[in-house]
């Protein structure tokens, strides 16, 4: 903040301190949809991303910042965690949804959840679920977060779900793994 500040003030701008923090901290809500609708084009038009996630401490606490792009477009998103299941949420581009479908039940195949376990969710007729805590309590209806077994359905499941979410809102190419 000092040296933006500094920097300002050096090329002629007259603001104060508690200024620029204003303009820094509120009325973000326009840039981060922008943000959201760069992501979701890039993601439907691109026949490829690339992937990076770096790491850093601020304020003694671990932070990653993620950017997802390619020549065309690049979008940047700091979080504290760099696991898959935050990446698969990145992907999403803003939606918030948890989907089952064909694409989240071969995820969840694909990573080795038993057959048994994924036909608990097939059997239910709802495969959308509006929600982090919708979901959970789906999960926990059907008995989920009891089961204590590797690999663990509650991951899992999610990450197939969240999948399911890319795949239904993004119809790129680069996507059809």
């Amino acid at each position: 903040m000092p040296r933006l500040l500094a920097l300002l003030r050096s090329m002629g701008v007259a603001i104060s301190k508690r200024q620029l923090v204003r303009l820094r901290n509120e009325n973000h809500e326009a840039f981060i949809a922008e943000a959201q609708d760069v992501l979701r084009a890039g993601l439907e038009t691109s026949p490829w991303v690339t992937v990076d996630d770096t790491g850093a401490r601020h304020a003694g606490k671990n932070g990653f910042c993620t950017q997802i792009g390619n020549e065309w477009f690049t979008w940047f998103r700091t979080r504290s965690s760099k696991s898959r299941l935050n990446f698969l949420d990145l992907l999403r581009a803003g939606h918030t949804d948890y989907v089952l479908n064909d694409a989240a039940y071969d995820y969840m195949r694909n990573q080795g959840l038993p057959a048994s376990t994924i036909a608990l969710l097939k059997a239910e007729p709802r495969t959308r679920f509006g929600g982090q805590s919708a979901w959970q309590a789906h999960l926990g209806r059907l008995g989920f977060n009891g089961l204590k077994v590797t690999p663990d359905p509650v991951r899992v499941a999610t990450e197939g779900a969240l999948w399911g979410s890319v795949r239904r809102t993004n119809s790129c190419a680069m996507l059809s793994c």
